[in-house]
Order: structure tokens, then C-alpha cells, then sequence
């Protein structure tokens, strides 16, 4: 794999406005900047992203395939639609996030804290999970590791 180019998060900002959506391939310098900021549909696939506060970011129908979220802050993130497969969100804390319609097809979300986040329509084929860390979520619709469709609404 080709080394990743270090981006600091004013320069990512700049070239999203500008129109940019291709950032793969990048390691994010820790930062606290882009909590809150507006990066739907942002391309960030192969990425380093770990260790930031990124609470409240909206990363809505964005390309996070196998993306390293290690110990990050994505709690309240709008992740409607976005495409973690193979994503590593080892010790994330992604409480309170909306992964509706969320494809986290084998991500390693294993020691990953999701209490109350919203899992309608989220595929988690191929995830392992502790369920403690996801207390109080919604699953509507949701796929879950093994396949199967869970709803907690249904009897």
C-alpha cells in the first residue's frame, strides 16, 4: 500500500468547499476542526483517521471503506448511507450517531461504543459486536452480522 499523505484539516476543508471529494489514501492530522463540519459525500477510502473529535460531523453518503477510525470521536456524526466495509472503529465512541442505511459489511466494531445510535437499515453482515456497546440503539431493518434481518418493532 502507497504511503499515506498527511492532510491537515484547514487544507481539507478548503479543498472540499472548492469541490473536491477525492481524499483517499490520507492520514487526517489530529485536529478538533471538523467536528460539526459538512463533508457529505466525501471520499476518505483507505484512510487514517484515528485518534480525532470529530463529534457531530456529517459524513452522509460518504466512501469510508477500509478507513482506520481507531479510538475517534464520531459521537452525534451523521453517517446516513456512508460506506464503512472494512472500516477499523476500534475504541470509537459512536453514540448518538445516525448510521441509517449504513454499510459496515465486516468493519471491526467489536470494541466500539454505539449506544443510541440509530441502526435502521444498517447492514452489519460480517461484524462482531459486544452487545453491551450498543445498548439502547435502534435496529429497524437491520441486517445483522449473520445475515439476518432484526427489527426490534417486529413480535
Amino acid at each position: 500500500m502507497a504511503t499515506r499523505k498527511s492532510v491537515e484539516a484547514e487544507e481539507l476543508l478548503h479543498r472540499y468547499a472548492s469541490g473536491e471529494r477525492d481524499f483517499s489514501n490520507i492520514k487526517l492530522e489530529y485536529t478538533d476542526e471538523l467536528s460539526g463540519a459538512n463533508l457529505s459525500g466525501v471520499n476518505l477510502s483507505n484512510s487514517s483517521i484515528d485518534e480525532l473529535f470529530l463529534e457531530g460531523i456529517n459524513l452522509n453518503g460518504a466512501n469510508l471503506k477500509e478507513t482506520d477510525f481507531g479510538q475517534t470521536c464520531l459521537r452525534s456524526a451523521n453517517l446516513r448511507g456512508a460506506d464503512l466495509t472494512g472500516a477499523d472503529l476500534s475504541h470509537a465512541n459512536l453514540d448518538s450517531a445516525d448510521l441509517t442505511g449504513a454499510k459496515l459489511t465486516n468493519a471491526y466494531i467489536r470494541t466500539t461504543s454505539m449506544i443510541g445510535a440509530n441502526l435502521t437499515d444498517a447492514d452489519l453482515t460480517g461484524t462482531e459486536f459486544i452487545p453491551e456497546m450498543i445498548e439502547r440503539s435502534i435496529f429497524c431493518r437491520t441486517i445483522m452480522p449473520d445475515g439476518s434481518v432484526y427489527d426490534e418493532n417486529s413480535s
